[in-house]
C-alpha cells in the first residue's frame, strides 16, 4: 500500500486525510481546530493565539502520521492563507514539524477544480452543481464527469466569501446567545448568489463531514436509484428553523461528534438553501468528500 497524507490548512481547522494511492481510497483522517481565519477580515493577520493552536495541531498531526506510516505528504492552504499578510508564520510552523515541505496555497479556482474533480466521479455522465463550503470561502461549480473521455468538464464556476466561520464571526460572534442578525446574513448570501445563472436538478455539497452531520441531525434522508443519500430543501429549511432558535453552544445534540461545527451550522444551511433555490435543485446530496480527495 502506498499512502499519501494531505494536510489542509483551512480558516477553521487543520484537516488531515490519508489515502491509499493504489486503490484511491481514504484510509483515515483527523480534524483539529486552529481558527486561522479568526478576525482575519479585520487585520489581515493570523492571530498569535491561532498560530499557537496551529503548532499544537501540527504536533498531533505529526504523531498521527507517524502511527499511519505515510509515504508522501502534501500540504495545502486555502482562504485564510490566501488573505493573511503573515502567512510566512504558518510556513515557519510547518518547517519545524514537517521540514522540507512547502505549503501550496491554492486559489479559489484551483480549490473549485479539485473539489469538483473529487465529487463528480460519484455522478458519472450527469450534469451536477457541486458546492464546496469552507470556513472562509464557498465555491459553486457546474459541470460533468465524462466517462468516455475520463475527463471533468466544468461549464462555470463561481466563488464567494460566504464561508461558515467568516459569517459566524460577522453575524453571530457570541456562542452563548441567539444572534439578531441572521436575517441580515441570509440576505447577504442571497445577494452574493445573485450572479448564478445556471440551473441544475442536482446539488452536491461537501467538505469533510457534511454527510455525517446530515445523518446525525435526524432529518429525513432519501435514497436515489443508485442508493446515494440526498435530502430536500424543505428538510434543510426545517432543520435551520430549529437551529436558529438555539444559541450556537446548545446545538450539539444535532451532531454530537463535533460541537464546534454546530456553531456555524446555521450559516452552512443558509448557503445550501440559497444555492439550491437559485439553481432549482430538487435533490441535494451531502458528501464527506473534500478537495483533498483529488490528490488520492
Amino acid at each position: 500500500m502506498q499512502k499519501i497524507a494531505v494536510i489542509d490548512l483551512g480558516s477553521l481547522k487543520l484537516k488531515t486525510t490519508v489515502f491509499d494511492k493504489t486503490k484511491h481510497e481514504k484510509v483515515g483522517s483527523i480534524s483539529i481546530l486552529t481558527l486561522l481565519g479568526k478576525e482575519l477580515d479585520n487585520n489581515h493577520r493570523i492571530l498569535s493565539s491561532s498560530l499557537e493552536m496551529l503548532a499544537g495541531a501540527l504536533v498531533e498531526t505529526k504523531q498521527y502520521l507517524q502511527e499511519n506510516t505515510v509515504d508522501e505528504i502534501k500540504i495545502i492552504g486555502t482562504e485564510a492563507l490566501r488573505k493573511a499578510k503573515n502567512k510566512s508564520a504558518a510556513q515557519k510552523a510547518i518547517d519545524k514539524h514537517f521540514p522540507r515541505h512547502e505549503i501550496e496555497i491554492i486559489d479559489q479556482n484551483q480549490e473549485a477544480v479539485l473539489f469538483f474533480t473529487a465529487v463528480s466521479h460519484d455522478f458519472p455522465n450527469e450534469t451536477i452543481t457541486a458546492m464546496d463550503i469552507g470556513g472562509g470561502s464557498v465555491q459553486i461549480i457546474n459541470g460533468k464527469f465524462n466517462t468516455a473521455t475520463d475527463k471533468v468538464n466544468i461549464e462555470n464556476s463561481n466563488h464567494y466569501k460566504t464561508g461558515t466561520y467568516r459569517l459566524q464571526q460577522q453575524y453571530s460572534p457570541s456562542n452563548e446567545v441567539i444572534s439578531d442578525r441572521l436575517d441580515e446574513a441570509a440576505a447577504f448570501i442571497k445577494k452574493e448568489y445573485s450572479n448564478i445563472a445556471h440551473k441544475s436538478s442536482v446539488l452536491v455539497f461537501g467538505s469533510t463531514c457534511m454527510l455525517d452531520f446530515i445523518m446525525a441531525s435526524g432529518i429525513t434522508v432519501l435514497s436515489d436509484a443508485n442508493n446515494k443519500k440526498f435530502v430536500t430543501r424543505k428538510s434543510l429549511e426545517n432543520l435551520l428553523g430549529v437551529l436558529v432558535k438555539l444559541p450556537p453552544n446548545k446545538r450539539n445534540c444535532y451532531y454530537p461528534e463535533n460541537e464546534y461545527f454546530m456553531y456555524g451550522a446555521d450559516f452552512l444551511l443558509m448557503n445550501i438553501i440559497a444555492a439550491s433555490k437559485k439553481i432549482g435543485a430538487s435533490r441535494i446530496y451531502p458528501t464527506n468528500i473534500n478537495s483533498a480527495y483529488a490528490y488520492a
